[in-house]
């Protein structure tokens, strides 16, 4: 009887930690420069170091690092565990961003101007944790398309 409720005890505890597993964004990714296909349009990333978190029922996140055109960025933010709308300190007057999870290690963030879609953004961790690749599509601050793949290595 002790043996059976000590395996008991020990499945629960096996099954409580792989749902409060921390999600496989959670840590800092840093951009693989030689990996990364960047856009070349001036107000995109070129290079940066994210870092995600989770915090009092919130998924966290920042990014700091430098853009194309030369100017160095830093960006923090929050939004719900499983996906919604995006609090963040670059989102200017009429933009919205909305993060929608796939599964964990994969969501998608699209990103609205006016009611317009400018950005949209798959996120996609590997499968050994390793690396995190960014595909991004969108438009840049004129109008123009632009296209960017960035990997990043975990930290």
């Amino acid at each position: 009887m002790r043996t059976k409720l000590l395996l008991i005890s020990l499945l629960v505890l096996a099954l409580t930690g792989t749902v409060f597993a921390a999600d496989p964004f959670v840590g800092t990714w840093k951009t693989n420069a030689s990996q990364s296909k960047l856009a070349q349009v001036g107000d995109w990333m070129k290079q940066a170091t994210v870092t995600f978190g989770e915090a009092g029922g919130q998924f966290t996140f920042e990014y700091k690092g430098i853009l194309i055109n030369g100017s160095s960025f830093s960006n923090k933010g929050n939004r719900p565990l499983a996906g919604g709308i995006i609090q963040s300190s670059q989102l200017t007057e009429g933009t919205v961003a909305y993060v929608t999870v796939i599964r964990p290690g994969d969501a998608y963030v699209t990103t609205f101007q006016n009611g317009k879609q400018t950005v949209w953004e798959h996120y996609v961790v590997s499968k050994d944790g390793k690396t995190l690749t960014i595909t991004t599509k969108g438009t840049d601050a004129k109008g123009n398309p632009a296209e960017a793949i960035y990997v990043l290595d975990r930290q």
